[in-house]
């Protein structure tokens, strides 16, 4: 079904030497789009310099020419830096910084990444300690991550609430729909339990739903709920085994990617706190039928504990 959606340029801004990370963003930016874009009225479209500009001549510069075709008209940019600082421009320290600076002046978004990983005995150190004071610079007055494929995809979703929390006009216009009912029409929860696509674990976790009336719960990084500590309760009053707490993150990550949970986020700091199932969903759960939940009960008896 067609929906209304704003769409968001999301400018990957990099040096040469992050290429693989590169192609990793923009493939959480598509994943993006198919877990939020129509919950959220938003699609991303990503935006890189090799796929997005066409030859042309600038007497400022070629990095003007990239500035003039695509990076003043993104509204996100996604900086990544490793061992490579980058080319100096015209007017900044390299190509990629002009870019940051830009849309900082600019009040736009933007989420900057640092990798890790060992810096190859080939690298110019020089570079590497441009980098390493490009960061400690930025970080009085920014917030940057080390870089994980799979921070880049809730963290987005954090950049677009903000982006259309500055907007409200256009997101009054696009949010008109009702947001939990768009988010969830087309999750078929009986359909995945009766055909088995839930592991046996995440039929467990169903299971502790469906008894406790739970549809929210601390994420990994946070304890507002004292979640683990229900869950434990719960396990041991049953005389399950623990399996689903070993599993917890995973079956967060699980149900998340299929669209069964949404984030939400402190407000101070870039990371999940809670994810919560959205309340149409979860009636349907509650409304499953004694079918689809005598299998959900059977498969929790799996997990029984034998007292010796």
């Amino acid at each position: 079904m067609a929906f209304q959606a704003n769409v968001l340029q999301v400018l990957i801004a990099s040096p040469s030497d992050v290429f693989k990370q590169r192609n990793e963003i923009e493939e959480s930016i598509y994943k993006w789009n198919n877990l939020h874009a129509k919950q959220m009225n938003t699609i991303l479209l990503p935006i890189r310099w090799e796929n997005d500009t066409i030859p042309s001549y600038n007497e400022e510069g070629s990095q003007q020419s990239i500035n003039e075709q695509i990076v003043y008209d993104c509204d996100i940019l996604v900086g990544v830096f490793w061992t490579k600082f980058g080319t100096a421009t015209a007017t900044s320290p390299s190509g990629t910084i002009e870019e940051i600076n830009i849309f900082l002046k600019q009040g736009k978004e933007v989420m900057l990444y640092f990798v890790d990983g060992d810096i190859p005995r080939n690298s110019n150190y020089e570079e590497v300690k441009k980098i390493d004071d490009f960061k400690s610079e930025y970080r009085k007055k920014g917030i940057t991550f080390s870089y994980s494929k799979g921070n880049i995809i809730p963290h987005l979703y954090k950049k677009v609430q903000e982006y259309n929390k500055k907007r409200p006009s256009i997101a009054k216009s696009l949010f008109q729909q009702d947001f939990n009912n768009a988010a969830t029409e087309d999750i078929d929860i009986y359909t995945m339990v009766i055909r088995g696509i839930f592991t046996p674990v995440e039929m467990l976790f169903l299971s502790y739903m469906l008894s406790t009336n739970i549809r929210e719960f601390d994420s990994l990084e946070a304890s507002t709920l004292n979640t683990e500590h229900e869950l434990i309760a719960w396990l041991e009053s049953n005389s399950y085994d623990s399996e689903l707490i070993n599993m917890y993150g995973q079956v967060l990550s699980n149900f998340y990617d299929r669209g069964l949970l949404t984030p939400t986020y402190h407000p101070s700091y870039n990371h999940v706190i809670t994810y919560k199932m959205p309340l149409p969903l979860y009636d349907r759960v509650r409304a499953l039928t004694s079918t689809a939940k005598l299998i959900i009960s059977n498969n929790a008896q799996k997990f029984y504990k034998l007292p010796f």
